[in-house]
């Protein structure tokens, strides 16, 4: 596995990159959509 790193780092970093920001970005959204509408509802 530590073998493996360094060249997938080189290889698909920006693309493992851009995936997890996507991932997150989406998250959060959600997040910000649930705690409207719990505000909403309160």
């Amino acid at each position: 596995m530590q073998g493996f790193l360094p060249s997938a780092r080189h290889a698909g970093s920006d693309d493992a990159l851009r995936r997890y920001a996507d991932h997150v970005w989406d998250f959060f959204c959600q997040l910000r959509a649930a705690q409207e509408s719990m505000a909403r509802r309160a």
